[in-house]
């Protein structure tokens, strides 16, 4: 019996195979709604134990053949969580859009009112968990309803600005420190090649498989890098609790030109939860560097969280121009 046992674990241990390169200090990615897995190749190459999770995928977790690094999981998002003893460091959502993209208005009374409500009901589970994780995402649609249901995209392309010849105008909700890569557009000398493909069983998937190039750019800039010990940091920031801090950019790049996305001025090193508070205007920071605290944070919220009274040094002048920026714009009141 003793011996079966051996051969079990033996033959399992085959089929899983070790991972190609193990990602530093347990750092997954997470791609929803992935059955293509492009989004998440480069972060695998790069050692990154990626998560793709899609109910097409087989029932529980299975190693992808050509990477590793890449666990293809069988599972509903609506139940699925990930391995809590890992650091998610980026999350890319792609909820089905058929039932939701304008282009196909036309069929929406054809299919029901429970098509739009399931579609609704996947959109909204991906932005609960992509607040739930405290990392950089974007969730990924194209032209759609959605924007009268919730709120406007941060960010539009076509494939051909990140290098693959043909059109399709996608719309992208990001947060959590996401970096939209630069553009640098190629001719789109395929034209609208998804538009016109046949009808065929694997036609929905083929149209919504993630450009390589997007993919590819998105992975580097948005890939974690060694940042530097802020001096202007807040106290709690970097310490064992709360964890890492992270770049917040006072001014949003929804809202920066050029010049304000590189100045340094426009940059403070925040703890992630912190870090959220500030970019929903939660808290705010005066000219002395004393914290500001919004209305909408009840008292339990201030106990629980408890921030510190000011930056462990007052912000530069520079800084504070930006900061002005954001008490005027994003902070919720005093």
């Amino acid at each position: 019996m003793k011996e079966s046992n051996k051969k079990d674990k033996s033959a399992r241990n085959r089929r899983i195979g070790p991972l190609r390169r193990p990602a530093v200090h347990q750092e997954i990615m997470l791609s929803f709604f992935d059955v293509s897995t492009t989004m998440a190749r480069p972060w695998a190459e790069a050692g990154y134990v990626c998560y793709c999770i899609d109910l097409q995928h087989p029932r529980g977790e299975t190693r992808d053949d050509k990477n590793p690094n890449i666990l293809r999981v069988g599972a509903d998002i609506h139940h699925w969580l990930p391995p809590l003893d890992k650091e998610v460091v980026f999350a890319a959502f792609f909820p089905p859009c058929t039932d939701l993209a304008v282009s196909g208005a036309r069929w929406f009374r054809d299919k029901g009112i429970g098509k739009l409500v399931d579609a609704i009901a996947l959109f909204k589970r991906s932005v609960e968990l992509a607040e739930l994780l405290k990392c950089p995402y974007l969730i990924e649609n194209p032209v759609s309803t959605i924007s009268k249901y919730w709120r406007p995209p941060d960010h539009t392309f076509h494939p051909n600005d990140y290098g693959d010849p043909y059109l399709k105008k996608t719309c992208l909700w990001t947060g959590g420190g996401f970096i939209m890569p630069k553009k640098r557009p190629v001719e789109p000398t395929e034209g609208m090649k998804l538009y016109w493909l046949a009808p065929s069983p694997d036609r929905a998937n083929l149209r919504s498989v993630t450009p390589s190039g997007f993919a590819r750019n998105v992975f580097d800039a948005n890939r974690p890098r060694k940042r530097p010990q802020s001096k202007v940091g807040l106290q709690r920031a970097a310490c064992a609790v709360t964890g890492p801090a992270e770049i917040a950019r006072i001014k949003p790049f929804h809202s920066s030109n050029e010049r304000d996305l590189a100045d340094t001025a426009n940059r403070l090193y925040l703890a992630p939860h912190i870090h959220m508070l500030f970019d929903k205007g939660l808290i705010s920071i005066d000219h002395a560097g004393q914290i500001l605290l919004s209305r909408r944070l009840t008292a339990r919220d201030r106990r629980l969280l408890a921030l510190p009274a000011k930056l462990h040094r007052s912000p530069p002048a520079r800084t504070r121009q930006f900061l002005k920026y954001h008490r005027q714009n994003i902070f919720l009141g005093a």
